[in-house]
């Protein structure tokens, strides 16, 4: 019997070819042939395929479970690090306004714990003038605390990709209007042109006239 599920073992885990075990059984019965034959079919499509099923759908479990985790680690990570954003805003916010100038933002972010803070917090302190200014998003020369939290949340870090792509859109948006700007002033120029040919007065004409009459060395007019 040990010697016979050994055998079946082989068959259905690739020790030995099957078609080389049934050999034997064909010169028994064809019968006995059949039964192994289903046999190894049996195993193969449906025990095997059952039991890979069942692991590829823990697996996915374990996989949805993973996801959910970060997701939640990273929304823990977040409100945390805007309480802590929300602390240091109070510390410079000595007259409780719910503003902050420059003055007050340069003399707190002196402070060597400050920029280690911030450090840590991958907020780039070197240029307090210019992280200032990226703060106060409406130019008012005041930063709120709305301002300060997700200023700081959108600078936290290296530059992403969603970064360097919006910078790439406003470029080219900034590039679209400053030709349909340049093809507006050109057709105007144009349009000058024709208009000072149509009087019969050419552009050098209109430069010689225009620097006589503003020339401060020009002599007046004598009868």
């Amino acid at each position: 019997v040990g010697r016979t599920m050994f055998t079946l073992l082989l068959a259905i885990s690739g020790g030995d070819d099957w078609t080389n075990l049934v050999k034997p059984l064909s010169s028994i019965s064809v019968l006995y042939q059949l039964l192994f034959s289903f046999y190894v079919m049996f195993v193969l499509i449906g025990v095997l395929n059952v039991l890979t099923s069942a692991f590829v759908q823990r697996a996915c479990e374990l996989s949805r479970l993973d996801r959910d985790l970060v997701i939640q680690s990273e929304m823990v990570s977040n409100e945390f690090f805007m309480a802590e954003m929300k602390d240091i805003f109070e510390e410079v916010d000595v007259d409780c306004t719910g503003c902050i100038n420059w003055q007050q933002f340069r003399e707190f972010i002196h402070n060597e714990q400050v920029q280690a803070y911030f450090a840590v917090q991958q907020l780039d302190t070197s240029d307090a003038r210019e992280l200032f200014n990226l703060l106060d998003q409406d130019g008012d020369g005041q930063v709120c605390i709305e301002e300060f939290i997700m200023g700081c949340k959108k600078l936290r870090g290296q530059a992403k990709s969603s970064d360097v792509a919006t910078l790439l859109r406003e470029g080219k948006k900034a590039n679209r209007k400053n030709q349909r700007i340049f093809r507006k002033l050109e057709a105007q120029l144009q349009a000058m042109c024709q208009g000072l040919q149509g009087l019969g007065i050419s552009i050098a004409d209109a430069q010689t006239g225009a620097s006589w009459q503003y020339s401060p060395t020009s002599a007046p007019f004598s009868p």
